[in-house]
């Protein structure tokens, strides 16, 4: 099921679709970091799940989410 996210153009809510693909820099924006970053995870294995198709990095919508939701704390750490 597609959430709602903040339009970066503005406070507008727009439906996120789970199965697009995102471009690096888009999931650097996203999470706040940079693709250099993104870089370092990749090659550590410690990222979110990507794509590679030959020099094409994507990442799925649902699958950074999931990610990101495996990284969620409750303690102060």
């Amino acid at each position: 099921m597609a959430g709602c996210a903040r339009s970066e153009l503005g406070s507008a809510r727009v439906p996120i679709d789970e199965n697009e693909w995102l471009l690096p820099e888009e999931v650097a924006r996203l999470i706040h970091t940079s693709e250099r970053t993104l870089r370092r995870w990749r090659k550590e294995g410690t990222g979110p799940p990507f794509v590679k198709l030959g020099r094409v990095i994507r990442y799925r919508r649902a699958a950074l989410d999931a990610w990101l939701r495996s990284k969620e704390r409750k303690d102060g750490d």
